[in-house]
């Protein structure tokens, strides 16, 4: 699906999106890309009509609508990696000890 929007500065930009939903609380129709995540303000009958019209068009122009900012829930977080990265890093290392012990490995 395509959408034709206008982005922070007013250039008008094309992007596929993979998602469209309306955030009731923010009152924004939030359109997630593979590449970025946009908004736009808009009535939740406006977003239906938008939805609606991505679903039977696969595309839709949202350039009338106010081009906003909101934070996603699920953004990733580095710190996350970095835990991630140190408990891959201690399994590893436990699975080569293991391994030179039993003889399948050996380092000289």
């Amino acid at each position: 699906m395509k959408v034709l929007y206008k982005d922070e500065f007013e250039n008008l930009s094309v992007m596929e999106v993979s998602k469209a939903s309306y955030v009731e609380e923010d009152e924004v129709l939030a359109l997630n890309g593979p590449e970025d995540d946009i908004a736009v303000k808009a009535s939740k009958k406006e977003a239906e009509k938008v939805i609606r019209e991505l679903y039977e068009t696969d595309k839709a122009d949202v350039t009338a609508y106010e081009y906003c900012e909101i934070d996603m829930e699920f953004d990733d977080d580095d710190d996350d990696d970095d835990y991630d990265d140190d408990e891959f890093d201690a399994m590893l290392d436990r699975i080569l000890e293991d391994s030179e012990k039993n003889g399948v490995l050996r380092f000289k």
